[in-house]
């Protein structure tokens, strides 16, 4: 592949979860957009350059009748892959060592065929143009034909500021061998340009918050994605326009808060004058207007229609959760009465609507499980349209989340409890814990790390608080903790 790609041989780059690559998430966008993508339960799920699996393995392990397989140049990636799918004891994903650029038609275990999502997370701003003509053209090959592909890439303008700020850095540190030194003195120099000036001003504004997500990450993350030897970030436009030479048309951003940009009634006025019949230039000016560093884009085959904008009518059959919280304690459900409601990313909701409080609430008391929408509209008696719209837009503010199928996750504790395989697997190990909801959390408690293991459904609560020496109302306080990150399932 690259001479750059041995690196990743020499510093691991751990895998994480990203619930915007989920097929679950993919499917959602695509059926409120007019399409009919494949059910998630049954599907065939490609991703290119999965590093270690840790974006594909939660997917596989709650996902057992799906397919799954991942390529990666990365050898030592892929041989810590399989060892842990062997050791979840899963049969439903391949993992293997490849260049791209000779891939043509991977298989699942043996079984050549396409594939229903196809995935590509954090390479195509940090590889050469052949590596992103090869992400393309695997992805318009394997694709079904109601297939759905996922590319993220930096974005411009945005990603100019992370541009300068990684010249900089190459300057003072790229001629250092060592990996880790490199990525020392990267850092050392990140903070002497963050606080070497005497007076704030409009360069420490522009620069402080890139700065600050740059030196809170782990030297490895700052080695491969800030020092690696390509970083291209592109615009919107330029993506759309290379997407399409290989025949795949722009569908939407992963993220169901990008159909409800935060712009001015003026702004918006102005994009209907100049952009009203043409989506991705409208979407590129509020690029311009947000200053996007990121993206996280969809595509499907051109010949599909796509039905824009998302209609509450199409959430028929549909899943929702919510991991919003009430800033009151007993929040007020009387016409008139306005509540706030605050969700991950800023997100937040005033209202005074009594239908959209009783929502939100019986949401945010279901959390982390999803309900029917279909259950919660018939809360709204005779007003299922008004629900209906209610619940469209607490997923367009960021507020909740709609899925296809329910999560295979419980909010109450049962008898004997039992944890996600992995999270058992990952505990024992002191890693990062990988939620049923396709998130990473860290678990707040040493006792918690110690309990997990145990939660394999074979022990009552005393059994466990007798196994840990504790009291049984810590361990309540410790397993409920446990079913509000998501880490219980039924």
């Amino acid at each position: 592949m690259t001479e750059e790609s041995s690196s990743y041989n020499v510093v691991a780059y751990p895998g994480h979860p990203f619930v915007q690559t989920h097929p679950d998430r993919m499917a959602t966008i695509a059926r409120l957009l007019g399409l009919a993508p494949a059910p998630i339960r049954n599907c065939r799920v490609l991703e290119l350059a999965c590093g270690d699996g840790g974006n594909l393995i939660p997917m596989a392990l709650t996902m057992p009748e799906a397919h799954f397989a991942g390529i990666d140049f990365a050898s030592t990636a892929i041989d810590q892959g399989n060892q842990t799918i062997a050791a979840l004891g899963l049969s439903n994903i391949t993992l293997q060592q490849g260049d791209l650029l000779n891939v043509a038609h991977p298989e699942v275990n043996g079984v050549a065929g396409q594939f229903d999502y196809i995935i590509t997370h954090g390479l195509y701003s940090w590889c050469p143009p052949s590596v992103r003509d090869a992400i393309l053209r695997i992805s318009s090959e394997n694709l079904a034909p109601g297939g759905i592909a996922y590319v993220s890439y930096n974005a411009l303008p945005g990603g100019r500021i992370r541009q300068m700020l990684r010249e900089m850095m190459l300057f003072h540190a790229g001629e250092i061998d060592d990996p880790m030194d490199r990525a020392r003195q990267a850092r050392a120099l990140l903070m002497l340009v963050a606080d070497g000036r005497t007076r704030e001003d409009s360069f420490n504004t522009l620069v402080r918050e890139e700065i600050e997500r740059m030196t809170d990450r782990d030297l490895w993350l700052l080695f491969h994605d800030e020092l690696g030897g390509v970083y291209e970030p592109v615009y919107l436009h330029q993506f759309v326009d290379h997407a399409e030479k290989y025949g795949l048309q722009y569908l939407a951003d992963a993220n169901l808060y990008s159909f409800q940009p935060s712009l001015t009634p003026e702004a918006q006025e102005t994009l209907e004058h100049i952009a009203s019949d043409d989506r991705v230039l409208r979407e590129q000016y509020v690029d311009f207007i947000q200053c996007c560093r990121f993206h996280h884009t969809l595509l499907c085959r051109q010949d599909l229609p796509v039905a824009y904008p998302p209609t509450a009518e199409r959430m028929e059959g549909m899943f929702i959760s919510s991991s919003a919280v009430a800033v009151s304690p007993q929040p007020d459900l009387t016409e008139g009465v306005e509540e706030i409601f605050q969700g991950p990313l800023n997100s937040s909701m005033k209202t005074g609507h009594p239908l959209a409080k009783r929502l939100l609430v019986q949401l945010i008391q279901e959390s982390p499980q999803a309900l029917p929408v279909n259950e919660l509209v018939a809360l709204a008696g005779g007003n299922a349209s008004e629900a209906r719209q209610i619940l469209l837009a607490t997923s367009l503010a960021g507020l909740t989340d709609l899925h296809t199928s329910r999560l295979p996750l419980v909010h109450t504790v049962s008898a004997r409890p039992v944890s996600s395989p992995l999270a058992r697997y990952q505990a024992a190990r002191g890693c990062e814990l990988t939620t049923l909801h396709h998130a990473t959390v860290e678990a707040g408690e040493a006792t918690e790390l110690k309990l997990l293991p145990l939660l394999d459904g074979t022990s009552t609560h005393a059994t466990l608080a007798r196994k840990l020496g504790m009291k049984k109302d810590q361990l309540e306080i410790s397993l409920k903790s446990l079913a509000r990150l998501g880490l219980l399932q039924g």
